[in-house]
């Protein structure tokens, strides 16, 4: 009776956390206490903290052996580091601790995940937090649009000397993080459709409020991202049944008419002045019309470069912990000086072969890839399991989003909140499996 009734007074309350670490997207503060405290951290020690009180007693866990080994032997090989980089190398206590928060205590939210999602009900919970979170950040985006001084979201960055910078979210609706999450709603919206054609309104008004977050967050890789889903979408619907395939081609052009509205939006919005320019930067990039390694695009690609290089001096351990922020010299083709720039490789799996070595690179592989496993369905798709591929294809895209970012490697939500719902799907996808 105990158990039952701690499993009933703590479920909830992750849930309500969950949303609140959702809700850090919008404001995550920071307080300095010697080191950098976010908001979002004490959500994530509050649901760890109730993770481990609801195992007490309990193995729910250990069907899940496989993964716990694998976390096990990352946190050595983490240990190991933190001993190598700041006794051996070094580097500041402070960047190497804050490594180890990112990449090791962030991602046990995937166990939080795993434990308080025991079927359908608790996955579509999670997708209903999300799709409110949602609906909340993209009016408050358009709100801070015509009235900028409301915005709270900030980005870190660092200016052309290396020092850090705090701006305001001024050009875009919602962060990055947030436009990712609108990826996962259009995709659930989208195959909703096909378990429910006839009530189409509901995903008619969550595919346009993802539409708008994703627009309107000016990312590259995010629009690459929602082309793919479609792109999945199709290809998974291509054997299923005739009907499914008579819904996919609907709902395929219903998006093409609201994604034509809600570019049309977007261009007389105040937001398309920032979005425009840009189009100008990548167009005068590959046209030649500006030198390839002064433009953003050739920036990026330069550390990708100069990262890959270092990394064949280090290759077993790397170069361990340190600032994540680089500073890059970069250089034309001929050897020519071009300028210096501060920032990181843009990749996150080529930031962890750099600094934790092969060793934590593929100890990370193996975790991401039991992952996929575990996610990917045994069934074709049908009305019945529209969830499960959600999920599926949204991981898919998920890996691919980072091949040009490192929101896995250093954001204090982005980190935490997706592990969590990776936690979530397995442990909802085992269960589907095992019936």
């Amino acid at each position: 009776m105990e158990n039952k009734c701690t499993e009933f007074s703590v479920k909830p309350l992750v849930e309500v956390l969950f949303f609140l670490l959702l809700s850090t997207y919008l404001y995550n503060t920071v307080f300095h206490i010697g080191i950098n405290l976010y908001l979002s951290d004490l959500i994530v020690v509050a649901i760890l903290a109730l993770t481990v009180i609801q195992m007490i007693g309990k193995n729910h866990l250990y069907q899940y052996r496989r993964f716990i080994f694998l976390f096990a032997l990352l946190f050595l090989y983490y240990l190991f580091l933190v001993f190598y980089s700041y006794a051996l190398l070094g580097n500041s206590i402070h960047d190497v601790f804050g490594r180890f928060r990112n990449l090791f205590f962030y991602p046990l939210l995937f166990f939080a995940g795993l434990l308080f999602t025991r079927g359908k009900a608790d996955m579509n919970r999670y997708l209903g937090m999300i799709k409110i979170y949602l609906v909340i950040a993209v009016i408050v985006g358009m709100v801070g649009i015509v009235y900028p001084s409301i915005r709270m979201a900030k980005i870190y960055a660092r200016d052309e000397a290396g020092a850090a910078v705090v701006e305001p979210l001024y050009y875009m609706i919602v962060e990055h993080g947030t436009a990712l999450m609108c990826c996962l709603v259009v995709i659930h919206q989208l195959l909703h459709l096909l378990k429910k054609p006839k009530k189409i309104l509901r995903p008619v008004f969550f595919v346009t409020i993802g539409l708008i977050g994703i627009i309107g967050t000016q990312n590259r890789s995010i629009y690459i991202v929602l082309l793919l889903s479609f792109f999945l979408i199709g290809w998974y619907t291509r054997k299923s049944e005739r009907a499914i395939k008579t819904r996919v081609k609907t709902a395929a052009l219903f998006l093409i008419l609201l994604l034509a509205v809600s570019i049309l939006v977007f261009i007389y919005s105040p937001l398309y002045e920032k979005f425009q320019g840009r189009i100008d930067e990548t167009v005068t990039t590959f046209t030649g019309e500006k030198e390839f390694f002064n433009s953003i695009t050739g920036i990026r690609l330069a550390r990708t470069l100069i990262t890959f290089n270092a990394w064949l001096k280090t290759p077993v351990l790397g170069c361990g912990w340190g600032d994540q922020i680089t500073e890059y010299d970069i250089y034309d083709l001929y050897g020519n000086y071009v300028r210096t720039t501060y920032g990181t490789p843009h990749n996150y799996y080529l930031t962890i072969l750099y600094q934790t070595g092969i060793i934590g690179f593929v100890i990370m592989i193996f975790i991401l890839s039991g992952i996929y496993r575990a996610l990917k369905p045994a069934n074709r798709l049908t009305r019945e399991n529209t969830t499960e591929y959600t999920l599926f294809i949204f991981y898919l895209v998920f890996l691919v989003f980072n091949v040009a970012n490192t929101h896995l490697y250093g954001h204090p939500v982005f980190i935490p909140l997706n592990f969590f719902l990776w936690g979530a799907a397995v442990s909802y996808s085992h269960q589907l499996k095992n019936k």
